[in-house]
């Protein structure tokens, strides 16, 4: 019997290790480092639930001077927007995948997006998948210029 528990926490840490190699610990992307000015930030809720067959609503906040993301290389990310001031870490998981982490604990404190229509001077991030809450969802697609 203990040859039995030992396997099999053996196998539970193969299995748990192989599960955790899917992310990429390098450092931040440096072609995101700078000050990128917003643009525009855009948000759809779609409705299900108790609340299915409410039309899907769209917000879009377009930015001002004082609004921008300044990705640092050390993952640092400083947020100025409508006002609102924020910091959070930054990931490049992948060649067209970012994840970013605020430093506040809230129930869901992080966001994956998908990097397109990055050049020199312009970059769209969209939600990687839909924020889910009580009876909606939400979808975001951030667009920048430096």
């Amino acid at each position: 019997m203990k040859q039995f528990t030992t396997l099999l926490a053996i196998a539970a840490c193969a299995m748990f290790s192989s599960c955790l190699k899917g992310t990429d610990d390098s450092p931040a992307d440096t072609s995101l480092v700078g000050n990128w000015v917003l643009v525009n930030d855009s948000t759809t809720t779609t409705f299900w639930g108790l609340w299915a067959g409410e039309p899907t609503r769209g917000s879009n906040y377009v930015g001002v001077a004082s609004d921008h993301y300044n990705f640092l290389s050390n993952g640092t990310l400083y947020i100025s927007e409508a006002n609102v001031l924020d910091t959070a870490t930054y990931q490049k998981i992948h060649n067209d995948t970012l994840t970013y982490k605020y430093w506040y604990p809230t129930w869901f404190n992080s966001a994956k997006y998908i990097v397109s229509n990055h050049t020199a001077h312009t970059l769209t991030l969209t939600s990687a998948y839909p924020a889910v809450s009580p009876e909606t969802t939400y979808s975001h697609i951030i667009n920048f210029k430096k």
